[in-house]
């Protein structure tokens, strides 16, 4: 008996590494129950533990890995939808499609590659999350637009308006020439410019 357990302890060490480590990327996301979480490399290691610990926590999975083996693995480990990124012809409009049309709240990526990065980014609905479980290797870069991130964070934008709307947040300045600019420098080395300034030109 003894003998067996020590055999079996690292596995079991291993094994609860690894989930901790996907579920603290699913807790890290602060997705809330009956959200939407895009697990890209669902059949693998992590992900099939991302996708349990994601059942467990009353989320909506969609599992986006390849291979029948593995669509039958994630939908038995309680999945709600499933893509195959090598069948998909437009892997962002078949993820948004699955997940209510707006894409998914959170998506968790664990692979070593950097295009589900990209994809992910493009997918994710409005001030969606995005949470790495794995890294791309060599030089993985994430290339998205501009006006992509500039919209995923446009909720932000819209709150902090509506505060400052509501009069609760109000910018403090004082208007200066830009004659004066030299003394407004000295100030600020200082640290004696409260708020801001604006140079009247």
């Amino acid at each position: 008996m003894t003998l067996t357990v020590r055999l079996q302890l690292p596995f079991f060490a291993r094994e609860a590494a690894q989930g901790l480590t996907v579920y603290n990327a699913l807790k890290q996301s602060q997705a809330k129950i009956g959200d939407w979480v895009a697990i890209s490399g669902a059949g693998g290691g992590l992900g099939h533990l991302a996708v349990q610990y994601a059942v467990a926590m009353g989320l909506r999975v969609l599992a986006i890995d390849t291979s029948d083996t593995k669509k039958e693995l994630c939908l038995k480990l309680g999945a709600e939808k499933w893509l195959d990124f090598k069948q998909s012809t437009d892997i962002i409009k078949d993820v948004q499609a699955a997940t209510d049309g707006l894409g998914p709240h959170v998506a968790i990526i664990a692979v070593g590659d950097a295009t589900p990065f990209n994809q992910a980014l493009l997918y994710l609905r409005l001030a969606g999350t995005l949470v790495a479980v794995g890294m791309p290797g060599g030089a993985g870069l994430l290339n998205v637009p501009v006006t992509i991130l500039i919209g995923k964070v446009n909720s932000d934008v819209i709150e902090a308006l509506q505060i400052a709307a509501q009069g609760k947040v109000k910018c403090r300045y004082e208007v200066r020439t830009l004659s004066e600019l030299n003394e407004i420098f000295d100030k600020m080395e200082e640290g004696k410019v409260a708020g801001r300034v604006v140079l009247k030109l």
